[in-house]
This record gives structure tokens, C-alpha cells and sequence, in this order.
């Protein structure tokens, strides 16, 4: 199958050979046959302008290089002087690659006929939807070729292509061009010729590819893949190749969907170890999305979890939208990367003192640091400012001075001198300016000469930038950033970029403690009471608990652990106990514990447990989440009550070491009560890490059993962390 095959390439960085692999013989060599195909068939073409076969035939036409144009259609003899064959059957050799412009109903007898003859690749530019039958719609229901019951087309088409050895791109794609190679082979009308350049583009979006392909913005293609449903081929694929191309250095990932997850791995570690930005915008639910049943950690990962936890674990900046994403790409295409080193922060030129100010709110908000420049960078500064104006950063250099060029080109090169700046923006409109004004653009490009340090235009309004201008930058070198929002956080991606660090070696596997835990899950759902059992012997500090079945049982079960004491609900399926009305706080004697015991059983049953009362901390939830795709997950976040009201929380693959944990820490909202305020102590930092590490070492040995783990809350005071309830939720029991 497609989803367990790595791309393998030749010590010149170049794919391998290809082509001369069997059917069935894997992926490698469909891909390159699909992706560097010098044979092409294009089975709908069409001479009659504005239809799909019309324009794959254009498109192809189009390609530097040239691959050999086999068309078919049974309705034409010959296309613009191309002679025309009835069927793929006529033609007298296989092809590199099919193009399918031909309706879904006709697509599974294509792909069946391409595989028998040894085609190697296609592409799938329909979506492939299962014909409802006219007697069993409704009025509102789809038609024919529109969206109803899908699997079963796909599954087919699927199946034949990966017992042949078939690359499939699509369904529901808009094809690809391979820039670096000179091919276009699309069905749609994209710019020629499209620009090249760094980027690797793979997207499940066909509208993105396109916006994509078509913006004005400085860059350009190494590969640009519309891979839709990916029936077969997927993102992964497609992003190993464009990583052996020498010239991408950027990779942009579009994704609906979490497919061939290892894959996918593999090539973002690999492009984190080259230090290749990948940068990444997810749509739609993940996988961990569908198995948030039951348990609170499920509840507060979210169905973005696993793609947190997945750009976590290599270095991938996400991005939130299509404007963050363009304005990263451009940055890490044509800008300069920061000096290595520690990294400091931004530094900002405006000539508005409300922009000034306006931008260092958003900056604080997004948590992209100014850097504090030094008392040389000040001097310098008062030097060339004029009177009045105060020497700093961020900083507004407006004034009257008719040496404004001068004043902004010095300005700009004092910053980016400062050995605490790692980037320097001019933050101004860019607007057009119609005494013909070119005193902002010049001195950028000034500067821009006298430093090595990265240097960009940071625009507020992307309609107000004059195209003209930002034209000439880009042609510069000089990235404009087309948004206060977007830019910022694309120069925060930029600060970031090349931090990443190897991930952690598991830790070493407890197997008696793990094999005795295995037969636990497997045997049924843990009570309450095993359940705390279990955490402790990972090293998790519980409060202590006791389970009784009688008031009598609660009354001994009290004077062992001492009042005050805690009374929950340990019957079965109360998961979430203070919802329920199953927690009683700050028992106090036995007569309360008698009353409060007779309200719980009286309400949910009779079996409870008896929990030491914490001391008071700052609440955490700490879990794992069981995703079909990554595996485990590891979460932690703001706990209680709250849990699923602030939706605070951090996610990250195990293993996770102390680092790792800390560093999870620091992304909650709610970290600032951690480190003490208002006269409290701060909390262990170091006790709620090794709980974190503690939970990633369960779910290193045990996460294939358990659907989930839900710590909450886990009490974080000056003392220590301490684990006041636990659900773990075997994954027989949710099966």
C-alpha cells in the first residue's frame, strides 16, 4: 500500500531511476512516473474551448518539457491537427501518466483499463461521488456526479490502483505542476509560466492551490501538488519528493485531513533536520477529533490536538489562515534567515506614533518580542532623529526633517547593528504615494544593503500597499507583509525557526510493572480505587482513597486517612463526577460523613471512595488521548471544572522529557498562576514536569490498551502535584 512506502533517491539528492518497475511493484516509481511523466494521455480531451478536456490539453501542451501527448476521445478523429484515439486501448504502450477528464460514472472502467495496461500514474480530476439513482431521490437530494454515498466508487477506483502500483492524484484535485521538471499537468487555466522558486506547495484544497498559484506575492514553485482526496497518493508522498528536490526550501502543507501519518512524520523530521521551514494550515477535523468520547482529556485536546501535538513534535509553524500563511511563505522565501545563536526579537521603524503603539499591542498580544537594544543603538539613534523624538524600540522616527530618507535608512541600519535584534521591520502603509515619493522604499533598500540581518516592510492595510512599490521590494529581497496581524506572526515564525530539537529517546520499558497493567486493562474497566493505583506506580503523588461499599466501610476508611476528608461516587459510568453531583467537600466528622454518605448512595449507588483532602493549588487536568492515527497523546491543561469552559490546553506525542513538559507548561493561559501571584507561592514546577513525564511514560508502555487517561484535577501547590481523581478509560471498553 501507498501509505507504507518511503521515497528512495540516489546519493545525488535526485530521485532514483523510474519506470521500470512491474505493476505492483510499489509507489517509488509511479511517483516519478506520475511526477516527471514524459508520456502523457489525456482521456476526454476535447477541441471545444472552456471545457475541462479543453483546458488539461492547453495545459499539457504548455510544459517545458515537452512529454509525448497521446489524446482521447472516441468522438474525435484528430484535436488541433493531434490525431485522437477512440480508447487507452489503442494506444501501443503504457503511459507515464493518465489524465481523467471524463465523468465519475465513467472513472471506474478508466482506472480499471489503465491498470491492466501498465499505466503507470493518474490524475482524477472529478469527484468521484456514487450516482444516487433517480428513483431513490428526493427532491432535495443530489443528483447524479454530485455528493452522496461516496465509498464505494472510491474504495473501487482505490483498490485497483494500488494492486496495480498506480500513483493516483485526486480524487477532486486540480492536478499538479512540476515547475522544476516542466510539467503542467492541470485542468484548469494557472499562470505560464508559473514562477520558480523555493516552495514546495501540497495542498487538499484545489481553491487554495489555485489562490495560491495565481497571488501577486513574491513566490515561487520548486512543485505545487492539488492532491484532493487522496484516494491513494497522499500529502506525504508527494512532500518527500518535493524534500529531494535541491531547490525547495520551503514546504507549504494545505490539509483537510490526517492521511499516512507515519509518512508524514518521517518527512517533517526530515525537513526539521535539514531545517527547512515547514509551514502549515489544517481545516476540518482530525482524526482525534472522532475519538473525543468520553473522558476530559478527549474534551479539551479538541480536534486540533493532534495537529498541535504533530508541529510541536518537528518545528512546524502553524499558521491560521490563508493571509498568515502567505505572508510566512514570503518571508521565508525571500527574506534572510536570523543570525545563529540566541535568538533576541523584533525591531520596529514607523511614522505614526498610533501605528507605534498599535503594533506593540498586537505584538504583546501574539507573544513576538521587542527587542531591548542597547545604550550604543540609543545613542545613535538620538543622533539621528530629530529633536523631540525619543531614541527606542519599537520606534517613531516622523518629525519635520526634510533628510527623512537619510533619517529612516540610518535608523533602520542602527536597529539591525543592535546585537539583541534578530529581524527589523519598517512598519508603514506602503501607500500610494502620488507626489511620486519613493523616500520609504529607497531607504529600505538602503539598509537593506548595509546588514545581513533579515528585513521586511510591515503593512497595515493589504488594500492600501501599492502594488508597484511592493513589487520592487520583493524584486529587492525585501518581503512586504501584507497585514499588522499576519506580518507579526510571521516574523514570530521567523524568530522560531531553527530551534527545534531532537525528540527525546523513550525511556526505558518497565515490563513487569507494564505487564501487569497490560492484564489489568484488558481484564475491564478499572475501578476508582486501581485506577489511582495505577498512576502511582508511574510516580504519580494521589491523595489517598480508600473504597467502601457501607457506611460503616466509609467510617473506617475516614479514620484511616483522617478528616477532613472527601466523599465521591465510584459507581460505574459517573466519568464525570462533580457534573453528576458525586463529589462532597470538606467532610468534616463521622456524622457528616454518614449524611453525605446517604445522599450519594441514595442518589447513585452505594460504592464510593473515601479521598484525603489536597491542600489548595492551582488546578491542572493531565491526560492522554488515544488518536487512531498518531497514537497516544499526551495533554495537559487548565482542571476542574473549568477543564472544558477555557480550553486551555497543550498537546504533545510522547515521549515527552522534562524540557518538553516545562515547555508545555508555558503555552496554558493559565501558566502565569503557576509561578505564584497576589502574594501566593509559586507551584513545583519541577513535581507538575515529572507528572507530565510520568504520564508520557504510561503512555509509552501502555497507550495501545488505554482509549484514555484523565487526571483532573492534579492539585499544583509549593508542594508538590498532587493527583486528586483519575479515570482511565480502557480501550475495551470503549470498543
Amino acid at each position: 500500500m501507498t501509505g507504507t512506502n518511503t521515497l528512495r533517491y540516489d546519493g545525488r539528492g535526485r530521485p532514483g531511476p523510474r519506470g521500470q518497475g512491474q505493476p505492483g511493484a510499489g509507489q517509488e516509481p509511479a511517483l516519478h512516473a506520475m511526477l516527471e511523466a514524459r508520456s502523457v494521455a489525456l482521456v476526454g480531451a476535447s477541441p471545444r474551448p472552456g471545457t475541462l478536456g479543453h483546458r488539461m490539453v492547453a495545459e499539457v501542451a504548455r510544459s517545458p518539457a515537452a512529454p509525448a501527448m497521446y489524446l482521447v476521445n472516441p468522438k474525435y478523429r484528430e484535436i488541433g491537427g493531434v490525431p485522437c484515439h477512440p480508447s487507452l486501448a489503442a494506444l501501443r504502450q503504457p503511459v507515464d501518466l493518465v489524465l481523467l477528464g471524463v465523468p465519475d460514472t465513467a472513472l471506474a472502467g478508466q482506472v480499471e483499463l489503465a491498470a491492466r495496461r501498465g499505466d503507470r500514474s493518474a490524475v482524477i480530476f472529478g469527484g468521484a461521488y456514487d450516482p444516487v439513482p433517480a428513483g431513490e431521490r428526493g427532491s432535495g437530494e443530489p443528483a447524479e456526479g454530485s455528493p452522496g454515498s461516496t465509498a464505494s466508487l472510491r474504495s473501487q477506483i482505490a483498490a485497483t490502483a494500488r494492486a496495480a502500483g498506480m500513483a493516483l492524484c485526486g480524487a477532486g484535485c486540480m492536478g499538479f505542476v512540476n515547475v522544476e521538471y516542466g510539467l503542467r499537468a492541470i485542468g484548469y487555466q494557472e499562470p505560464d509560466p508559473l514562477p520558480a522558486g523555493p516552495v514546495a506547495l501540497v495542498t487538499q484544497s484545489g481553491s487554495a492551490f489555485s489562490a495560491m498559484l495565481r497571488t501577486r506575492r513574491a513566490l515561487g514553485y520548486t512543485v505545487a501538488v492539488s492532491s484532493g482526496q487522496e484516494l491513494v497518493t497522499t500529502a506525504a508522498e508527494y512532500a518527500a519528493y518535493a524534500l529531494s528536490l535541491p531547490r525547495t526550501r520551503v514546504l507549504a502543507l494545505v490539509l483537510e485531513a490526517m492521511r499516512d501519518t507515519g509518512a508524514l512524520q518521517r518527512v517533517l523530521e526530515a525537513a526539521a533536520v535539514r531545517q527547512i521551514p515547514v509551514v502549515l494550515l489544517t481545516a476540518g477535523r482530525s482524526a482525534a477529533g472522532r475519538a473525543l468520547v468520553t473522558a476530559h482529556s478527549g474534551a479539551l485536546a479538541g480536534p486540533e490536538g493532534a495537529w498541535e501535538a504533530l508541529a510541536d513534535a518537528y518545528g512546524v509553524h502553524r499558521v491560521a489562515d490563508l493571509a498568515e500563511l502567505t505572508d510566512t511563505l514570503e518571508l521565508f522565501t525571500i527574506g534572510r534567515r536570523p543570525p545563529a545563536g540566541p535568538r533576541g526579537g523584533i525591531a520596529t521603524v514607523h511614522d505614526s506614533g498610533l501605528e507605534r503603539a498599535h503594533v506593540a499591542d498586537l505584538a504583546a498580544d501574539l507573544g513576538v518580542p521587542f527587542a531591548s537594544v542597547g545604550e550604543a543603538t540609543l545613542r545613535r539613534l538620538a543622533e539621528v532623529l530629530d529633536p523631540g523624538l525619543e531614541p527606542g524600540n519599537p520606534l517613531d522616527m516622523w518629525g519635520a526633517s526634510t533628510k527623512a530618507q537619510w533619517q529612516l535608512t540610518e535608523s533602520l541600519t542602527a536597529l539591525a547593528g543592535d546585537p539583541a535584534v534578530a529581524a527589523v521591520a519598517l512598519a508603514v502603509d506602503l501607500v500610494t504615494e502620488f507626489d511620486g515619493d519613493r523616500s520609504y522604499p529607497d531607504a529600505v533598500t538602503d539598509a537593506a544593503g548595509r546588514t545581513d540581518k533579515p528585513l521586511a516592510v510591515l503593512a497595515n492595510i493589504p488594500g492600501a500597499v501599492d502594488p508597484a512599490v511592493a513589487g520592487d521590494l520583493r524584486a529587492a529581497g525585501i518581503p512586504v507583509l501584507e497585514g499588522t496581524r499576519t506580518g507579526l506572526l510571521a516574523l514570530r515564525h521567523l524568530l522560531a525557526h531553527g530551534t527545534w530539537s531532537t525528540r527525546p529517546r523513550p525511556l526505558p520499558v518497565d515490563t513487569r510493572r507494564r505487564d501487569r497493567w497490560l492484564r489489568a486493562l484488558r481484564a475491564g474497566p478499572l475501578a476508582p480505587a486501581e485506577a489511582f493505583r495505577l498512576i502511582g506506580d508511574y510516580g504519580i503523588r494521589a491523595a489517598r482513597a480508600r473504597p467502601a461499599g457501607t457506611p460503616g466501610a466509609a467510617r473506617a476508611a475516614a479514620a484511616k486517612i483522617g478528616y477532613p476528608v472527601v466523599l465521591k461516587t465510584a459507581e460505574p459510568g459517573v466519568a464525570h463526577k462533580s457534573d453528576a453531583g458525586g463529589v462532597v467537600l470538606g467532610i468534616r466528622d463521622a456524622a457528616e460523613l454518614e449524611a453525605a454518605y446517604a445522599g450519594l448512595a441514595g442518589r447513585l449507588g452505594p460504592r464510593v471512595l473515601v479521598c484525603e483532602t489536597a491542600g489548595p493549588g492551582t488546578e491542572l487536568a493531565l491526560g492522554i488521548l488515544a488518536d487512531p492515527g498518531l497514537g497516544p497523546l499526551v495533554v495537559v491543561g487548565a482542571g476542574g471544572v473549568l477543564v472544558e469552559h477555557l480550553a486551555d490546553r497543550a498537546v504533545a506525542l510522547p515521549p515527552v522529557n522534562g524540557a518538553g513538559a516545562r515547555r508545555m507548561l508555558s503555552r496554558l493561559r493559565v501558566a502565569p498562576l503557576l509561578t505564584g501571584f497576589r502574594g501566593r507561592p509559586p507551584a513545583d514546577l519541577g513535581a507538575i514536569a515529572k507528572a507530565i513525564t510520568a504520564v508520557s511514560a504510561i503512555a509509552g508502555e501502555l497507550g495501545g490498551e488505554l482509549a484514555a487517561l484523565d487526571i483532573n484535577p492534579l492539585i499544583c501547590g509549593p508542594g508538590g502535584a498532587v493527583a486528586v481523581d483519575v479515570l482511565a478509560e480502557p480501550v475495551a471498553q470503549r470498543g
